[in-house]
């Protein structure tokens, strides 16, 4: 009993020392991520108890070759997405910044470092019907629409809306910038539709069901950006779609 409360989904790990760690929600704040350590004869919190934005759990703490730790976790605020962690500067930092989740709705989370020391994530991502996947963590690339155009456009274009604007398509591809940009396609050259029709299936009481759907990539590491999907019945009135 040397936590201050409730906690569930308690996981243990040893660093490279061999001393305990152990990462858990915390209901003493909030239901939060919390990480402790035992040192000195005595447990204390590493870092702000509590540090994740929203409800903590299905949490895998990890050490990695160098001897930092990581953790991987479910974490529930407005919505519920799979992030990673590691400590650095003093604190749990998210890895790829605020808004970098890992990928959307994921649970049952567990981490591994390969043999050249980059980190994998093996979870169920319920968006693809709960299969099991393994994410490899990767530099995000540009995170804001105007970081990609200084980072693709040449200085003097940066300066002219028909070529460096969101709406503009200046190589004629039928796709704009903003398309490029937020479906993480070339800046340059022709390029495919972003969305393709797919088939998606999930299970509902022991029972497949089947739907029609579009499949496309989307950046994870962009705050601000968000998708949605439209449907229609006339093909004149469209409205956004679950």
């Amino acid at each position: 009993g040397f936590n201050e409360g409730k906690v569930e989904d308690l996981h243990l790990a040893f660093d490279h020392d061999g001393v305990p760690y152990v990462a858990f929600k915390d209901y003493a704040h909030g239901q939060s991520g919390s990480v402790m350590r035992y040192a000195g004869g005595v447990w204390s919190y590493v870092g702000t108890p509590g540090f994740t934005a929203g409800m903590g759990f299905d949490m895998d703490l990890v050490f990695a070759p160098d001897g930092v730790p990581w953790i991987a976790l479910c974490e529930s605020a407005e919505t519920t997405n799979a992030f990673v962690y590691r400590w650095e500067g003093g604190a749990w930092t998210k890895v790829g910044g605020a808004g970098c989740a890992l990928v959307g709705a994921g649970c049952y989370l567990s981490m591994a470092f390969a043999p050249d020391g980059s980190p994998r994530v093996q979870l169920h991502v319920m968006e693809n019907g709960g299969y099991g996947s393994v994410v490899q963590l990767v530099a995000p690339g540009p995170t804001t629409y105007a970081a990609w155009v200084a980072a693709t456009v040449s200085a003097a274009a940066q300066a002219r809306p028909d070529v460096s604007g969101a709406e503009a398509d200046p190589e004629g591809a039928g796709v704009t910038n903003l398309q490029r940009f937020a479906h993480n396609l070339p800046a340059h050259g022709p390029v495919a539709v972003p969305a393709t029709l797919a088939t998606y299936q999930r299970m509902i009481d022991y029972d497949w069901h089947y739907y029609h759907s579009l499949r496309f990539t989307r950046r994870s590491c962009a705050p601000g950006l968000s998708y949605a999907l439209e449907a229609s019945t006339d093909l004149g009135n469209w409205a956004t779609s679950s």
